[in-house]
């Protein structure tokens, strides 16, 4: 393969990142409930344990950050996207909430991508979440928590209310040209 000016930006951007956050906290899950959220920052309770594992943190930068394998670059999410993700709402909360710092107005999320095919590039995607949008966040998952346990306890698959949201979720719904929603 030939090597061009686009990988060496690429590899310059990984060294970047690399350098930035090579002395970031690996966690020992031993003690693996010092690393979970029951109830967040959110107004409305959980209705039940959420439980999430934070890949990696720099407590001196207030960033968090997980990483994830990629096949494909279009699927990576906006900065928008990103900061409205359960996952990145979840960390960040508990981050805010186990670690605690004098300024607690927001955390830093990171996404480091790893690629899996040729149509993928090694990257990354920080956002900052304020505390208002974790709060905000957690309330959106504490009401989609509800509605699940909810449509769980149904017996027929017309008694669950239908999530118009999640039709193109993991490459589209099966059922979509069938759908009356």
């Amino acid at each position: 393969s030939q090597h061009t000016k686009v990988d060496d930006d690429r590899n310059e951007k990984a060294q970047a990142y690399y350098d930035r956050y090579s002395g970031q906290d690996w966690f020992d899950y031993s003690d693996q409930e010092a690393y979970r959220l029951a109830i967040g920052l959110g107004t409305k309770p959980f209705p039940i344990k959420v439980v999430g594992y934070i890949d990696w943190r720099r407590p001196e930068l207030e960033v968090i950050g997980d990483h994830k394998s990629n096949s494909n670059d279009k699927f990576r999410p906006s900065d928008l996207a990103l900061k409205a993700d359960p996952q990145a709402i979840i960390y960040g909360a508990a981050d805010m909430i186990h670690w605690p710092t004098d300024s607690m107005e927001s955390r830093k999320f990171t996404h480091y991508y790893y690629p899996t095919t040729n149509k993928a590039t090694s990257d990354f995607n920080e956002v900052e979440i304020t505390k208002q949008e974790l709060s905000d966040g957690l309330d959106r998952i504490a009401d989609d928590l509800h509605d699940m346990i909810r449509d769980s306890n149904q017996t027929h698959a017309s008694e669950v209310s239908p999530n118009k949201n999640a039709c193109k979720d993991y490459g589209k719904c099966p059922f979509i040209g069938l759908c009356d929603e």
